[in-house]
């Protein structure tokens, strides 16, 4: 099913304290452009793209409101989803696909050294493109945004361990301080040294 509307369209729903389009934000802060639903959820959003679809050329008395009222139960219920998505759980969902789930492995058992997209094409015996392709179709996040993601939470978990901060850029493979703390501040608007401090008040 493929939904499309316009920003304008989506802000026609919004109040004051519910920005609906927060969940294309936090897409593009995470880099994480799939997830998957629990059974009842998929049920939900499955009978609210059924009531659309029975609504949206109607003309019967109420129709449209029905449309709208199953469009913004859509649009909160991907925001809550989303919203409540942490980096754990986008970086350590199942994955079925054999050649992804090698990728994974190979990164997680590497990921204190330096890795390249050639590294994980040449370990899986398929070409660059093909695996890069697969595991952004899999996994909604590019490989090289998958290492990052792996490597920062891993940093996380150092730093409130009390691992020192130059000790932990190195065991997560960082290739040299500046640029750790360059994607520990964006990813979690903070330093690593904020970041430990507050860990440990």
């Amino acid at each position: 099913v493929i939904v499309n509307f316009t920003k304008e369209y989506i802000q026609s729903f919004q109040s004051n304290n519910t920005d609906l389009l927060n969940v294309f934000d936090l897409i593009n802060k995470k880099g994480m452009h799939k997830i998957s639903f629990y059974p009842e959820k998929q049920k939900r959003l499955e009978r609210y793209f059924t009531d659309m679809e029975k609504t949206q050329f109607s003309d019967s008395f109420g129709d449209d409101i029905i449309f709208k009222v199953n469009f913004a139960e859509f649009m909160l219920l991907v925001n809550r989803i989303y919203m409540n998505l942490n980096e754990e759980e986008l970086i350590n969902k199942n994955i079925n696909d054999p050649y992804v789930t090698k990728a994974i492995e190979f990164i997680n058992g590497n990921i204190d050294k330096k890795i390249q997209l050639t590294d994980v094409a040449n370990h899986l015996s398929l070409s660059v493109s093909r695996i890069a392709h697969l595991f952004k179709d899999i996994t909604g996040l590019s490989i090289m945004n998958y290492i990052i993601k792996k490597r920062l939470l891993l940093a996380q978990n150092l730093l409130k361990n009390g691992v020192h901060i130059k000790d932990v850029y190195l065991q997560c493979g960082f290739p040299d301080e500046a640029s750790f703390f360059r994607y520990f501040k964006q990813e979690y608007n903070m330093t690593p040294k904020k970041y430990a401090m507050s860990a440990h008040i």
